[in-house]
């Protein structure tokens, strides 16, 4: 695991002094390659690493601008959690693009990569925005928020997290973040200038947390959800993730595996237990046994194992899709046959119950 003294030296670098030296360093970090400039940090010892920190705070106001183009790295070197290729890239994704639309599989720890970047967005903004966290159950922002307040006693992040707020000391107090399920008065958000707006579990949304999300994405410096999405087609999510300026990250089940060279990505679900990879809660390879039980290309594989929206055609044997010169000839007619195609499919069978979830 990659060491997390950058998180202490982070939270004391304000109290250490500048000097030339350590500022012409954090011109010239800051301009590298994030890859590189965090392999330039491994090689620092504690002191050059706070004096170059606190050199980072003194231009950018916050020492964590260091991580400000790589939430992966973030979470590696500063919270220590350990990432795989596809996880990284999905969180990676995120500071280059303004809306992503983050499709993560079953067991492919979608909370913990929530957790991850609204603790990024909240600690590498020197504007103040808040970050706000959308969920439809209370069940899921709570997840979200028991890593954050796991991390900011191991990782010593600035501030403190008292239940689903996140209050920092710039000067003065403020609300680096804030969870909240949203009801009919969230609806008039749109003039609240909001750093980072992140849907949790967002294959669950109902349609009015999405309509709220639309609305608070309209002043969202960046919108971001986060989810497995949902078997059923029509999911706020799947439009999400299909709007022309939405970027797409997937995360499947065979991402999950470390390829040569990487970590083994460990399980954060059993606090108590040894260290283990998340693989050992998929005996006897899940994703094949899900494949071998549904088929390939059911809706339940294709969202929990291939992190993958459903596949919507309209017509069974021509498979149209809006757009189709014939779309508007063959709704009627297929119209019939969709709800016979939904019984089908729900006569699958329900999902098997889950002895471990893995988040």
């Amino acid at each position: 695991m990659i060491p997390t003294h950058y998180a202490v030296e982070a939270r004391q670098a304000h109290r250490s002094a500048t000097d030339p030296d350590s500022m012409a360093l954090a011109d010239l970090l800051l301009t590298f390659p994030a890859d590189k400039r965090r392999a330039f940090l491994r090689r620092l010892a504690p002191d050059e690493l706070r004096r170059v920190l606190a050199a980072v705070r003194e231009q950018r106001r916050t020492p964590y601008a260091m991580w400000e183009d790589t939430p992966s790295g973030f979470a590696e070197d500063v919270l220590g959690e350990v990432l795989n290729a596809g996880q990284a890239a999905a969180l990676d994704a995120v500071a280059a693009h303004p809306r992503v639309a983050a499709a993560v599989c079953f067991g492919g720890a979608k909370t913990r990569l929530s957790a991850a970047l609204m603790a990024w967005a909240a600690v590498v903004d020197p504007t103040e925005q808040p970050v706000v966290v959308v969920a439809s159950e209370e069940q899921a922002l709570e997840g979200v928020w028991v890593h954050v307040r796991r991390w900011a006693a191991t990782a010593g992040l600035p501030g403190e997290v008292r239940g689903n707020n996140w209050y920092r000391e710039t000067g003065h107090w403020r609300t680096a973040a804030h969870g909240l399920v949203p009801t009919a008065r969230h609806a008039a958000l749109d003039h609240i200038p909001v750093g980072l707006a992140l849907a949790v579990d967002a294959g669950a949304l109902t349609a009015e947390t999405g309509r709220v999300l639309d609305t608070m994405g309209a002043a969202a410096h960046r919108l971001v959800a986060v989810g497995t999405p949902s078997q059923d087609p029509g999911s706020w999510f799947e439009g999400f993730a299909a709007r022309p300026d939405t970027v797409t990250a997937r995360v499947a089940v065979a991402d999950l595996r470390a390829r040569a060279g990487e970590p083994e990505p460990l399980c954060t679900a059993c606090p108590t237990s040894p260290a283990h990879p998340v693989t050992v809660h998929f005996p006897g390879d899940w994703a094949a046994a899900q494949i071998a039980r549904y088929g390939a290309d059911h809706p339940r594989v294709r969202a929990q194992v291939h992190a993958e929206f459903p596949r919507v055609e309209l017509h069974p044997l021509l498979g149209l899709r809006p757009g189709h010169p014939d779309f508007d000839s063959a709704r009627d007619d297929c119209a019939r046959g969709v709800v016979g195609e939904l019984r089908r499919v729900r006569a699958a069978g329900p999902p098997q119950p889950s002895t471990h979830h893995v988040e």
